[in-house]
């Protein structure tokens, strides 16, 4: 059951580079940094995922994320999705879920809760994303 904003982050894109290309699709490894707040802590925001454009137009994504805290402490996220084209010059919309590990004493209750994520990148290689925690109906 979708559940409470967990966080928000904008960036933007750093790089992005060729892994491979199979089957005439290219595999992209592409790498992000921006800024957010999750549940009331600050962040910086460093992401990298690759992504594989499929024929009919879909775009399969897994990726890990890491978020510095003002605090010096470190939360990550692992996850996959799914996305489609939205523009000409690489801008993107995406579903996307995971899952999120830290020691942080303020972020601890992501350990125990998964994550669905709505991510936007334009055509300048801005992004946003807003997560919002996952879990069954019984919790």
């Amino acid at each position: 059951m979708l559940g409470e904003v967990i966080g928000e982050a904008n960036g933007t894109v750093t790089s992005i580079e060729v892994v491979s290309v199979e089957q005439g699709s290219p595999k992209l490894k592409v790498s992000m940094r921006g800024s957010g707040k999750a549940m009331g802590v600050a962040f910086t925001d460093l992401v990298t995922y690759t992504r594989v454009e499929k024929a009919e137009g879909v775009i399969l994504g897994a990726g890990e994320t890491v978020w510095l805290t003002e605090d010096g402490e470190v939360c990550t996220w692992r996850g996959f999705g799914i996305g489609k084209p939205s523009g000409v010059g690489g801008a993107e919309t995406d579903a996307v879920c995971g899952w999120f590990q830290t020691k942080s004493a303020k972020l601890a209750i992501l350990n125990t809760i998964a994550s669905i994520v709505e991510y936007d990148l334009d055509d300048n290689g801005n992004y946003h994303w807003t997560a919002y925690e996952w879990k069954h109906p019984s919790w």
